[in-house]
């Protein structure tokens, strides 16, 4: 089977506390939607995080988010392939899903692309709180763009950090947040969005638990499992 859930921060006991698996395997999967947060920039207590997710009894992969340790995690990650498409394998056996890239598992499509702006980079010292890398780029949606040409354009489950601009701007009304501007990486999904006929989305970094009223295929998650059947 296939799990999904929201942002991680590098908070692995609260991962242990909402998400039990003692009846699962190495054959199942959980998804972190993005801010996966073990990887920052310390690789012996990377390390240590990604040894205790291993000790999980089903396979860890992530989406990357806007809080990940992008220049350690390249070096820490080597390229495989991975359910049909390139991932990136960490030591103890986690899989970093690429933007871009499709996976099939169990017969279905799950699109993947990470990232997301952060709206407090400002405070942030590039290179050690925050890294560039983070936003979503033309590329990254190519990319995706010209490997769902092999299925039709069509995705059974599209696997995000952020939500599309439309998705987002309901979400900043919900929440109280004045003044909202679309980012760069909203931006970017809403091409995705209206590129491909996507069955249902998930995504993270909003700290919510809700399918969106009108736009049903799209959920947030945080903190919560949820089973892909």
């Amino acid at each position: 089977m296939v799990y999904v859930t929201g942002d991680m921060h590098g908070n692995i006991s609260a991962l242990y506390n909402y998400f039990q698996d003692e009846c699962l395997t190495k054959d199942d999967i959980l998804i972190v939607l993005g801010d996966f947060g073990v990887i920052w920039n310390n690789k012996d207590l990377a390390m240590m995080g990604l040894q205790l997710l291993s000790e999980k009894k089903c396979t860890i992969a992530f989406v990357d988010g806007n809080h990940e340790g992008y220049d350690l995690l390249k070096k820490m990650e080597e390229d495989i392939w991975w359910n049909g498409d390139r991932a990136g394998l960490l030591p103890y056996g986690i899989i970093h899903l690429y933007r871009g890239s499709i996976y099939t598992i169990e017969g279905k499509t799950f699109g993947v692309c990470g990232g997301a702006d952060s709206v407090d980079k400002a405070l942030r010292t590039e290179g050690s709180s925050w890294w560039a890398a983070e936003t979503i780029t033309q590329s990254d949606v190519d990319l995706l763009l010209s490997n769902a040409k092999k299925y039709d354009n069509h995705l059974d489950y599209m696997l995000t950090h952020d939500a599309p601009e439309n998705q987002a701007c309901f979400l900043a009304a919900m929440t109280g947040i004045s003044n909202f501007k679309t980012s760069t990486s909203q931006q970017m999904l809403t091409q995705i969005q209206k590129a491909l006929k996507i069955d249902k989305g998930f995504f993270g970094h909003w700290h919510m638990n809700l399918n969106l009223p009108g736009n049903s295929d799209y959920m947030g998650l945080y903190q919560k499992v949820v089973e892909l059947r």
